[in-house]
């Protein structure tokens, strides 16, 4: 078994660059959907973009990942596909919601995946939550409500709108997180690759016909036209969304789905910081205290793990064993 220590720093990388892909994503994004509002492409070629990381995976990694899975291809397959749609729910949830609501606000509300990610890790994975993995989290949550509060948000009835389907945007990340962890256990780099991998491949397979479905209910046209100056922001966000979705699920294998989900809290303080540089856009100070508390609950939900690493190896990372879901 990969020693906690190394486990650790490989876990913390990947949350590093899912931070910074997040928020350089989410600027992309705001400004592609100020010229051409198409959620669900971007959903897809975001999804689709993980099958890329099928050429450069090692020989006998899908081998090893059945053989972790501990199950046959056809179930492997299955859970795949079953992951690829619930992923794609909480982003497509994502950005169907921001024309209806500011990003910023949206931004907030999306860390209620933390408290999702909880309940699911207790009931699915056993994991008991820790007196300072919970004040913890209480203290970033009333960081995020400061930060809410500072007088940003979109205007009109469809505010509530939005924020419910980001909140359900929030549940099923959260969802993806903990069942990803149950599928996979303690697996090596390798095996995870693979895993996301193939749910970029189940992506592409089971989520296509929804542009007919969205055609036909006239919520996206698939036909509508796409500037062609925006093409390139599109692939740039797809290629982003490629390295966030790998260091994602290395994050959330070699630390815990709870963690990876507190760590999202850390892209308030850092887009605020992004949006002041690019926009010269500004919080209120209240806001900021907001943001300290979020990076704040975030050290006290880790730095008990980190103390446990220099006495006991195995015993600072929770252990996972693969199960297969019962899908087929």
């Amino acid at each position: 078994m990969e020693p906690a220590r190394a486990r650790r720093v490989r876990g913390y990388t990947a949350l590093a660059l899912m931070l910074v892909t997040w928020v350089v994503q989410s600027e992309i994004v705001q400004s592609i959907e100020e010229k051409a509002n198409r959620p669900y492409l971007i959903t897809f070629l975001n999804h689709a973009s993980m099958a890329l990381l099928v050429p450069f995976l090692p020989s006998g990694a899908f081998a090893a990942l059945v053989a972790t899975a501990g199950a046959s291809k056809r179930r492997v397959a299955a859970v795949a596909a079953a992951l690829s749609i619930v992923y794609t729910a909480g982003d497509y949830l994502w950005y169907v919601a921001l024309p209806y609501t500011s990003v910023a606000e949206a931004t907030v509300l999306f860390q209620a995946q933390s408290v999702f990610a909880v309940v699911l890790a207790a009931v699915i994975l056993r994991e008991r939550p820790t007196v300072a993995r919970v004040l913890g989290i209480a203290v970033s949550l009333g960081g995020v409500a400061l930060v809410a509060c500072d007088g940003s948000s979109a205007a009109g009835g469809r505010r509530f709108l939005g924020d419910m389907l980001v909140v359900g945007g929030a549940a099923s990340y959260a969802a993806y997180e903990v069942c990803f962890a149950r599928w996979l256990g303690d697996a090596a780099g390798p095996v995870v690759n693979a895993a996301t991998a193939l749910v970029g491949v189940a992506s592409l397979a089971t989520t296509w016909p929804l542009f007919f479905v969205l055609d036909a209910a006239g919520l996206e046209p698939y036909g509508a036209p796409v500037p062609r100056d925006l093409w390139p922001w599109i692939a740039a966000n797809a290629a982003l969304a490629l390295v966030f979705n790998a260091s994602i699920m290395i994050a959330v294998v070699a630390l815990s789905p709870v963690t990876a989900s507190c760590a999202t809290m850390l892209t308030i303080p850092l887009s605020a910081l992004c949006d002041r540089a690019l926009k010269g856009s500004r919080l209120a100070p209240a806001a900021w205290g907001g943001a300290a508390l979020v990076v704040a609950g975030f050290l006290a939900t880790e730095l008990p793990s980190a103390r446990r690493e220099k006495g006991d190896d195995d015993a600072a990372q929770p252990h996972y064993d693969a199960v297969a879901p019962e899908l087929v």
